[in-house]
This record gives structure tokens, sequence and C-alpha cells, in this order.
């Protein structure tokens, strides 16, 4: 995924997000230390390793960067791509059978 090819040859569906996210990432490793370009990329492997969870993220600073990992991560996965056809379905087999337990009030 990283190299940016896709399975056959092209850009893969999902680097343009990964290539997003780690430009965020590298922008926060840059903008808080002044160390060399190998210290630099090793931290920046640290930090996408980091903030790949949430609950272990070392600082705030990560933040800025979650709504394009959460981009990212929804394209690799398509969790929530899945739940809406999932609640979608649900609710058409409810209306097939009949059943008319409207949850929204609606």
């Amino acid at each position: 995924m990283s190299s940016g090819f896709g399975l056959r040859g092209g850009i893969g569906r999902c680097y343009p997000f990964f290539a997003e996210y780690k430009e965020c990432l590298v922008s926060i490793v840059q903008k808080t230390s002044q160390v060399t370009t190998l210290t630099n990329m090793i931290l920046m492997r640290f930090l996408f390793c980091t903030f790949a969870n949430k609950k272990h993220e070392p600082s705030r600073k990560g933040e800025l960067c979650y709504p394009l990992r959460d981009d990212y991560f929804e394209c690799l996965h398509r969790r929530k791509e899945h739940g809406m056809i999932r609640t979608i379905q649900e609710q058409e087999h409810r209306n097939a059978n009949g059943d008319v337990n409207d949850d929204h009030g609606h």
C-alpha cells in the first residue's frame, strides 16, 4: 500500500488517503523537531504506528491527523460503508415484512 502501486498496476485505491495522512504526520514531526532526515523518518514511523490507535496517542498534536487517519482506515476497511449497507438492508427487510416499528418517529 505505501508503495502507491495497486494490485493491477497504477495507483492503489487507498494510496491518496495514505499519502495525505503521511504528509500530516511528517509535518508534525518537522514542526516539533529539528533533527536529521533519518531521525525524522524514524519518528514519522513511530507516529504512524502510535496514532493507528487513538488510545495510545502520546500527545494532542496527533489529533490534527485523525480525520485523515479515519479516511484512510475507512478506505482500507470500509466499516462505515458496510454498516450503512447493513442498516439499509435491515430496514428493507422490515419494510418487506410489514413491520411498522419506526425508530425515528417518521
